[in-house]
């Protein structure tokens, strides 16, 4: 018998993982003033956003994709995040896009068994409902942070 996993909502959710999450993101080493711009960008976006819906989980996988290659802990944070978000709002395509964002982090860890598990998952579920993350979003579906060393490859717009 499997155990359902209870869905805290972001409004009874403890103050301190936002802030957490935010201050581990404010303290991050300046690596480009572009980047870290947008970075600025995208924490006010999701510190100003109230409700979970599919803006904020869009908004959060940006976010994780933007630090991951800084400091890989608030990365996650974001990533695991929009997941919960996204599997609360049953929305595929912010499910899609955290699997693949966390599998990227996973990759970047050494945790390669992980990642590619991510990257099933989120294969069979953008197979499943014809989605193809990188013609839609701009989000791409394979390469990790190692370009073609990646378990996965590409979903084609077939």
């Amino acid at each position: 018998m499997r155990r359902s996993r209870r869905v805290v909502p972001l409004s009874k959710t403890p103050p301190s993982f936002l802030s957490a999450l935010l201050l581990s993101l404010l303290l991050l080493p300046a690596r480009a003033p572009a980047q870290q711009t947008d970075i600025d960008w995208l924490l006010n976006r999701v510190a100003r956003m109230k409700r979970d819906d599919t803006a904020k989980v869009n908004t959060l996988v940006m976010l994780a994709r933007a630090v991951k290659g800084r400091d890989i802990g608030p990365a996650k944070l974001a990533g695991m995040e929009a997941l919960r978000i996204a599997e609360l709002l049953k929305y595929q395509k912010g499910i899609v896009a955290s699997l693949v964002t966390l599998g990227h982090i996973g990759w970047s860890e050494g945790r390669k068994d992980t990642a590619a598990l991510l990257y099933r998952r989120a294969l069979t579920i953008a197979e499943t409902i014809g989605y193809t993350p990188a013609s839609r979003t701009g989000f791409q579906a394979s390469g990790g942070p190692g370009g073609n060393r990646s378990p996965t490859r590409r979903i084609s717009r077939n």
